[in-house]
């Protein structure tokens, strides 16, 4: 994954272990009278967590078990960002559509965590385009030169309308974490069957001069808005049910699992 612009972070001991994360996915799928009312039941259920200072959401852990990756993987420091959003998301067979159209958010780099995925999970994962280098590809790709995984990776290009773009898929592991580029475009596929649980956290530069995030006065941060962004990217698609690559790779996490390698 760290050759295509994603790593995977266990973050299950900052999350308090399978006790705490299970009580945590409990809280956070349940609906809010707040998520009923802006989503009506039609669209994966929002929750805004950042400035809910009552909820406790272990923000800081998770930050500090993120800064090995952050710092192998994509800034010098973690001094170097902020956290500028925290918000769940909660799909389940209830709702009328559970996909996100493609889109880019609005961070420098993004770390969406898996809470929860039941059993009988189908779909819902999500759907890369192109490659994001992460700082150490080069090294990897030298390292597994010739290896499965770089045929694996060969063999996810495809054709798709307007030229060559690669595709590829990256499944919920309860307890982890993908972190990417924020400008790495992405889209969540539909769900089948079943039911998950995610808390997304986004990070930016401190030096808005780094920052590939528009910021200042005229653009406050995603968290003052409101996480209505992806919902209004999902009604201005042309087409929910998300365009279906004719051939990629996907990279899909079945428990048991063993310790992901990519960080």
């Amino acid at each position: 994954l760290v050759t295509q612009g994603v790593c995977r972070v266990d973050l299950s001991e900052a999350l308090g272990g399978e006790e705490e994360i299970a009580r945590w996915s409990d809280e956070l799928s349940q609906p809010t009278p707040l998520s009923l009312f802006a989503e009506d039941g039609e669209y994966a259920q929002y929750r805004n967590i950042r400035d809910d200072e009552a909820l406790g959401f272990p923000f800081e852990k998770i930050t500090a078990a993120l800064a090995p990756a952050l710092t192998e993987y994509f800034v010098g420091t973690v001094d170097e960002l902020r956290l500028d959003d925290g918000f769940a998301i909660h799909y389940n067979m209830d709702h009328h559509d559970t996909t996100v159209a493609k889109h880019t958010d609005p961070s420098d780099i993004t770390v969406n965590i898996c809470l929860e995925c039941s059993e009988d999970l189908a779909g819902s994962q999500v759907l890369f385009f192109g490659r994001r280098p992460l700082r150490r590809r080069e090294e990897l790709a030298a390292e597994r030169q010739g290896s499965a995984a770089d045929e694996a990776a060969e063999e996810a290009k495809h054709e798709l309308a307007g030229g060559k773009e690669e595709t590829f898929m990256v499944g919920p592991r309860p307890g982890w974490a993908i972190v990417h580029w924020g400008d790495h475009p992405h889209q969540t596929m539909p769900l089948e069957q079943g039911k998950r649980t995610n808390v997304v956290m986004t990070y930016c530069y401190k030096d808005p001069s780094r920052s590939g995030v528009l910021q200042g006065p005229a653009f406050t941060s995603r968290r003052k808005r409101g996480t209505k962004e992806a919902v209004e990217a999902r009604r201005s698609s042309p087409a929910v049910s998300s365009p279906t690559p004719s051939r990629c790779h996907v990279v899909f996490a079945v428990s048991p699992m063993p310790r992901d390698e990519s960080g």
